[in-house]
């Protein structure tokens, strides 16, 4: 990646650091004061609008990140478009709340639905500026009023919960954090939408959006799915147990995957047109994410036994084993995670929708046969999932952008191997510990740093030599150049 792609990649990290550490971290106090009944049920509310509200953050105004010099009617019409559509999913949802809270014999999640359609309007009002930022690498304002909007609407949800209001606390945070998004944005930009609607444009925005908005509905249905199915055939509660072992594994994807999955497109785009620069360019963003991935999820597995009650609380215990299931996805998901964004940047977003839909339908397959044992088989349906998606993603990407399965099978078998190694130096370093009268904390954590240290020296010294230097040196060199500057007036 050149200069600007490093700097875009920082302020992403940021950005989605902001997204989830100052959300998580109000969780980690909000549930001491929630039971998981409350939280399921919370979380079957946000499942239920998530493939409603996420066409308008990855939905039609994604199209003026790949348009060649948009107009300024294009762009007003794409805003128009996108607040039509929220109103239309507001609509939506205020007739369906009743039934979905009747679906899943949680009667509290109806006002609560209600109240949380809003969101559809607040992402409507920022999806274009979002959009514009996006397209021209500018992270940095994106980051400042992701780090704003998370802080406020944490420390609201926490005084809430603490005052005993239980599920409220969640629903307050979530608007908080949008409407404070949305108010930054409006006024660090200096676009305004205009009056005006070109049909003509409308055809252009549909032409790219309904493959690509159709592919992000998808794939919110998939990152979903598991949780309407658990909800479908368990209570509340194990809904609750379940989705905070998700949310734990989507944070680490979060802070570690989704940063360079929102350079794919503006990236990739690019060399389009060089099918060798393409592989190799999309190889350049697998391999590092595979690095990084790996040893923070197999880590969280050898230590979730001691964190996750130990943090959360004791009636949140019945999440370690369905978190240690889903763990298995340390060998999968960098294979699979990039390549419906890569193939829309390559012109083909109905490869997105027809690799989202094989999703879909691999990810219910799984999770609905593993419903019928157990809370804990739900999380090894979700891992097989994922290993399921590898070999239609590499021979998708294969044949739709000759993009070679070889190289990056390669990568992933030195890292897996590296993987295993950290695990057994992991479990025997904490076994030994515990054998020696140590406390499970401290063998927990010795046991995180050998595994650690036994990964690093295999990928530095053996397998994939000067990899780890390298890229040290190359953040290292990185953090010696002057900040970004990013001047909020040009959007």
């Amino acid at each position: 990646m050149d200069h600007t792609a490093q700097k875009a990649l920082i302020w992403t990290m940021i950005d989605v650091l902001g997204s989830q550490v100052s959300p998580f971290v109000a969780f980690l106090i909000i549930a001491r004061f929630i039971d998981p009944h409350d939280y399921g049920t919370f979380a079957l509310a946000m499942s239920c609008l998530a493939p409603l509200t996420v066409v308008l953050y990855q939905g039609l105004a994604d199209a003026l990140i790949t348009a060649i010099d948009p107009d300024e009617a294009y762009i007003a019409t794409a805003f128009w478009m996108n607040m039509g559509l929220a109103l239309v999913i507001t609509a939506i949802v205020q007739v369906i709340a009743g039934s979905l809270a009747e679906l899943f014999r949680a009667p509290v999640m109806e006002p609560a639905l209600r109240w949380l359609s809003l969101l559809a309007v607040l992402q409507g009002l920022v999806s274009v500026h979002v959009a514009l930022y996006r397209r021209r690498l500018e992270m940095g304002v994106l980051a400042r009023r992701t780090l704003i909007g998370r802080a406020l609407g944490a420390a609201l949800g926490i005084g809430l919960a603490v005052a005993g209001f239980g599920i409220w606390a969640l629903v307050a945070m979530q608007l908080i954090q949008s409407a404070v998004a949305a108010a930054i944005l409006w006024g660090v930009s200096d676009w305004r939408p205009k009056l005006c609607f070109n049909v003509q444009h409308c055809r252009d925005v549909l032409r790219f959006g309904t493959h690509f908005t159709s592919a992000s509905l998808a794939t919110a249905v998939v990152n979903i799915a598991d949780n309407l199915i658990v909800g479908f055939f368990f209570d509340p509660k194990a809904v609750g147990l379940y989705v905070l072992a998700a949310r734990i594994l989507e944070m680490a994807t979060t802070v570690v995957l989704v940063p360079m999955r929102s350079l794919v497109m503006p990236l990739l785009s690019k060399a389009a047109s060089d099918p060798p620069l393409f592989a190799s360019s999309y190889r350049g963003m697998v391999t590092p994410a595979f690095l990084a991935w790996m040893p923070i999820i197999l880590i969280l597995a050898t230590t979730s036994r001691i964190l996750i009650p130990g943090i959360f609380g004791p009636k949140w215990e019945g999440a370690v084993v369905v978190l240690h299931a889903m763990c298995a996805t340390a060998f999968t998901t960098p294979l699979w995670f990039f390549a419906g964004q890569a193939l829309s940047a390559a012109g083909r977003p109905d490869g997105f929708l027809k690799l989202a839909m094989i999703q879909i339908g691999v990810t219910s397959a799984c999770v609905s046969f593993a419903s019928q044992l157990s809370l804990a088989a739900v999380g090894w349906g979700w891992a097989c999932a994922s290993a399921v998606m590898v070999p239609i993603a590499l021979w998708y990407l294969n044949r739709r952008c000759e993009v070679s399965w070889l190289p990056m099978a390669r990568d992933a078998a030195k890292l897996g191997s590296a993987g295993l190694a950290l695990l057994t130096a992991s479990l025997w370093t904490s076994a030994m510990a515990h054998a020696a009268g140590f406390s499970a904390w401290i063998g927990a954590a010795l046991g995180a740093a050998a595994g650690l240290l036994v990964y690093v020296a295999l990928i530095e010294f053996v397998l994939t030599r000067g990899q780890i230097s390298a890229a040290v040196r190359g953040l290292a060199a990185l953090a010696q150049r002057r900040a970004p500057h990013i001047s909020p007036r040009q959007a």
